[in-house]
């Protein structure tokens, strides 16, 4: 009853709220309105009052308004803000005037105390006077006066009467509302007590329902549609009664097939449970054959690469160490290929990792040619590298997989094209923190159909089945390319039109490289270039515009040999491409013997993979030219190179771009002549590059392998300078460092320089404090080695040896073949694998550091960064790591090439 009686209530309230609300706004609305009429009729008749400054024809207008009750005080004020006349001298503060204007809008008065002061501008019209004619009528009736403004006229009026009135309908509206109050209450009581008996019962009979008492029922005593109430309801707990006892019975049956069920779902789970783990199992046994498939392939080909490098030590012509190159390169390949699978399977498991390692990317995009050129060269087609000269010469990324992606889409290329060429393209864009290189691979292949190019991307998938058959593949390396592209933060896109060719887009981010290789700069040399393919005449104009020599193009015999004529000095070289030797052999022995006649100097012959000589027309015309006394012809074959164009290039040019020489020829034999040196060197590769080192420059080496033995060596005889490796086994570099200064005098007294691939900041403080005078970072050329060595000693009477490059030494000028560094690496390599096997992470962490020292010393950059990687993965013992890094550690070693 409450609730009934609430909004009953609350009506009751708003409606007689309002109705005294609106009562009391309709009382101060009408003075309000009264107000403004009669402002509206002084403002109007005092414009003649305000003009002349009449004060009494003011009070005149005045006098019948200030008898209302209601009007306190009528103010004039004119132009000037100065009162005119005033009704009553009723004290209020400076009025705010407004300023005057045409506006029609009613005043908002403002109030002062008990007074609301309303205010209005006099303003009277100017008077338009027509002195002219009837023609000029309708030009004067459309001019506009501007209103003048007089003053203002400034009414106060009392709200008393205003407010008393209000009071007054204020207790009417209360009593009012108190009466209609109460007698809806007494209704909504009385009718209440009738219906609220019957349905409080309805409610107990609902509650004792609701507690499970089934059998409780409404007593009828009621009429009308509260009877039929109670009868609903009595009906509705007969027929709940009856369905609980039905539900019941369902429920019973129900249970009964659940307990069936789980005890079915069970055995399901056992056996999805063996389900799986014969699927792990299986996994695993994936995993373990191809592990072993890997190993069995990589054996014959590492036979087949040893040979090829002892192939490579024998007495070979160019042309054959060109061919053991592209084989020793190919294998390098088809070892990381055999393990694209183990890639696409980590892929799976996201456990690749991208280095951040310095390496060249033009060198790589290269190699790749050279790798796919013999394919090419027997399908007939043509293969063009057009490199953008804002390239940097080195940039920073992973070269392992950037190598494998760029292989990989030439490789297609090649296989999916029967005629034509094969053109990449790289445009470079330059921002402050990054590199973005857009590499293009457009070929004149068979092509794609568009709904064909989603699926290239998937496993094992290729655009058409019977490719598998013409072309073969597994289907995987654009699905590994692709995921490795991303990961480096890369995209690739591909866009194909069946019988016209296929462009694949590769956008790659690279870092900028701190520390640079030194550009080529062939400034001054100028260079004729004749190629009538436009592609090879761009590729090759791009690649000695990168190193600043001029170049002069022409695409027919008639320019080529109008530049050459009366010109024998005016080009330091001439390029000539011969794309087709089979084709156009005597044209061209013709064109040949007619640029000989008029050009003495470097003469390049660019063909495809088949040399000059194998022409029977141009062999003979070669030999013709050869014999006079003229500079040789060079004949380079395509995919033209920028380090075979540049070997050839330096011929006529030693001083611009000529082989260096050996550092051992630059460093003299008396450098360190008779100065007795202890090398303290963990690694014995790294103790014999030094000795070596150092016995060419006259000096006497003693050679230690750790701290210990070095303090032994330092405490028995005295030394002119130790070198002094700082990570070392027993005793690092360090301590003994610290030791020998602690010796007695002039023993202590010995200069010491240390050695390391890297070195933090509290261990550059510790040296400092151990008493070391100067730190060497690996790789140390040989100048810059015997240079500080010099200064520690103060060598009198010896030049001091200037340090002009920081190329890093070079084995075979001190009698070191490439076969002991391998044998070094695969000894370093075998004894971590057994440590794995053996899960000694001693043993790993101190073969990881010889590692990096040695590639460090030799700048192998990247077997030092993942040496590094290798290393800390030991340091945090996390196995599944360590096997990944050592894989890639055996991968990387298996295929440097000092």
């Amino acid at each position: 009853m409450l609730l009934a009686l609430v909004p009953i209530t609350i009506i009751t309230l708003a409606m007689s709220g309002y109705m005294i609300s609106s009562r009391l706004n309709l009382e101060r609305d009408t003075l309000f309105k009264n107000s403004q009429t009669l402002l509206g009729y002084l403002s109007a008749g005092a414009e003649f009052g305000l003009f002349a400054d009449n004060s009494e024809a003011l009070a005149g207008l005045a006098k019948a308004p200030q008898e209302q009750s209601e009007i306190s005080d009528i103010i004039f004020i004119n132009a000037d803000q100065k009162e005119v006349f005033r009704s009553s001298n009723i004290n209020i503060d400076r009025l705010p005037l407004e300023s005057p204007s045409t506006r029609v809008e009613p005043h908002v008065p403002h109030q002062f105390n008990q007074f609301w002061a309303f205010q209005a501008p006099v303003l009277v019209s100017g008077l338009n006077i027509n002195d002219f004619g009837e023609e000029n009528q309708q030009d004067l009736a459309t001019t506009d006066t501007d209103p003048i403004h007089l003053g203002w006229v400034v009414l106060l009026v009392n709200d008393r009467a205003m407010k008393k009135r209000q009071f007054e309908i204020l207790i009417r509206g209360l009593i009012i509302t108190l009466i209609g109050l109460s007698l809806t209450l007494w209704m909504a009581i009385s009718i209440g007590r009738s219906i609220t008996g019957p349905i409080q019962a309805i409610i107990d009979t609902v509650d004792r329902l609701s507690h499970e008492q089934l059998n409780a029922r409404v007593k009828i005593e009621s009429s009308g549609e509260i009877g039929e109430l109670e009868k609903g309801i009595n009906s509705l707990a007969a027929r709940v009664q009856q369905t609980r006892i039905r539900l019941e019975d369902d429920v019973a049956e129900a249970t009964k097939n659940l307990r069936s069920t789980l005890h079915t779902l069970e055995r399901k789970n056992i056996d999805l449970d063996q389900e799986k783990q014969r699927a792990e199992e299986a996994n695993f046994a994936k995993d373990e054959f191809l592990a072993r498939m890997s190993h069995e392939l990589r054996t014959p080909l590492t036979s087949v690469m040893g040979f090829i490098q002892l192939l490579e030590k024998t007495q070979l012509n160019l042309e054959q160490k060109e061919y053991s190159s592209i084989v020793r390169r190919t294998s390098s390949l088809l070892l990381r290929l055999i393990d694209d699978i183990l890639d696409f399977s980590k892929l799976q498991s996201n456990a690749i990792k991208i280095e951040k390692i310095p390496f060249s990317l033009e060198e790589c995009i290269e190699d790749s040619l050279e790798m796919q050129a013999p394919i090419a060269d027997n399908k007939g087609l043509e293969l063009y590298f057009i490199c953008d000269p804002k390239l940097p010469l080195q940039v920073i990324g992973d070269p392992t997989r950037i190598r494998q992606v760029i292989a990989n889409l030439i490789g297609n290329a090649v296989k999916f094209t029967k005629e034509g060429e094969i053109t990449i393209t790289t445009q470079c864009v330059l921002n402050e923190g990054d590199i973005n290189v857009e590499l293009t691979i457009k070929d004149t292949g068979i092509g794609i159909e568009a709904e064909k190019l989603k699926s290239l991307f998937q496993p094992f998938s290729q655009a058409d089945t019977s490719i598998t058959r013409r072309f073969g593949g597994s289907g995987l390396g654009l699905v590994i390319t692709k995921r490795l592209v991303e990961l480096m933060g890369g995209s690739i896109s591909l866009y194909s039109q069946p019988g016209e060719g296929t462009e694949v887009l590769l956008k790659l981010p690279f870092n900028h490289c701190t520390q640079p290789r030194s550009p080529v700069d062939l400034r001054g040399y100028r260079i004729l270039l004749f190629d009538r393919n436009p592609t090879a005449e761009k590729a090759l104009s791009n690649c000695l515009l990168k190193w600043r020599s001029t170049v002069t193009a022409v695409n027919n015999h008639k320019q080529l040999l109008k530049q050459l004529k009366n010109a024998n000095h005016k080009y330091d070289a001439v390029i000539m491409g011969f794309p087709n030797l089979h084709l156009n052999q005597h044209y061209q022995s013709r064109l040949l013997g007619c640029v000989r006649q008029r050009f003495a100097g470097k003469l390049i012959l660019v063909t495809g993979q088949k040399s000059v000589l194998e022409s029977d027309v141009l062999a003979l015309k070669m030999a013709e030219l050869q014999g006079l006394d003229l500079q040789p012809i060079d004949n380079l074959q395509r995919p033209l190179t920028h380090r075979k164009l540049l070997t050839a290039l330096k011929y006529e040019k030693p001083l611009l771009a000529t082989q260096p020489t050996s550092t051992a020829e630059k460093i003299a034999s008396d450098s360190l002549q008779d100065l007795k040196l202890l090398i303290a060197e963990d690694n014995s590769f790294n103790r014999l590059l030094l000795q070596k080192i150092l016995e060419q420059a006259g000096a006497q080496p003693t050679l230690v392998s750790n701290g210990e033995q070095a303090l032994a060596q330092a405490s028995q005889g005295c030394y002119d300078c130790i070198l002094m490796d700082v990570h070392m086994p027993v005793m690092d570099g360090i301590e003994a460092s610290r030791h020998i200064r602690e010796l007695p005098e002039p023993l202590s007294q010995v200069p010491i320089i240390a050695l390391t691939a890297n070195v933090i900041a509290n261990e550059e403080q510790a040296l400092k404090e151990a008493g070391v005078a100067t730190t060497l970072f690996k790789p140390i050329n040989e100048q810059k080695i015997i240079h500080h060595i010099q200064l520690a000693t103060k060598a009198d009477g010896t030049s001091i040896v200037a340090v002009e490059n920081s190329e890093k030494p070079r084995l075979a000028d001190y009698g070191i073949s490439i076969s002991d560094l391998h044998k070094e690496l695969n000894s370093q390599i075998s004894a971590i694998a057994h440590a794995f096997e053996l899960q000694d992470t001693l043993t790993m962490r101190d073969h990881a550091h010889q590692l990096t020292g040695l590639a460090g010393l030799l700048d192998l950059v990247e077997l030092e960064a993942v040496t590094m990687a290798f290393g800390q993965s030991v340091k945090t013992a996390r196995w599944r790591d360590i096997w990944e890094n050592l894989w890639r550690l055996q991968r990387v070693v298996a295929t440097i090439d000092v």
